[in-house]
């Protein structure tokens, strides 16, 4: 008669820990993405050496970020904008969209996911 509860909970128990290895793993994923560890260096400091990384280019360089880079790069393209985006800033859109792109793959997981909605 006990045996079903307790394994209801042993199950429970186990979904739990599979969904944090899942969380953790994909933490681990999105944190060693060389785009993504540029984001947080960004928002940190007002100017800085950085790896440069772009698409199809696999030479090694680095650029001088600059804290006004940030708001330019982030910025919509408008007809008011004066000037293209130079390489530092197009990596800095990249950081950012790659980062948000993963926070919301997290999420769209978590939140449409059964064995994560019950903590």
């Amino acid at each position: 008669m006990l045996g079903a509860p307790i394994a209801l909970y042993q199950y429970w128990k186990a979904q739990r820990w599979k969904r944090a290895e899942w969380l953790a793993e994909e933490m681990r994923r999105v944190l060693d993405d060389p785009l993504v560890r540029n984001a947080p260096l960004i928002l940190d400091w007002k100017s800085r050496t950085l790896p440069l990384i772009l698409p199809g280019r696999t030479e090694k360089s680095d650029f001088d970020y600059e804290e006004e880079m940030l708001l330019h790069a982030l910025s919509s393209r408008t007809s008011e904008q004066t000037r293209d985006y130079n390489d530092g800033e197009l990596c800095i859109r990249d950081s950012f969209d790659r980062l948000l792109d993963s926070f919301e793959r997290i999420n769209s997981v978590v939140v449409t996911c059964p064995t994560f909605s019950n903590q």
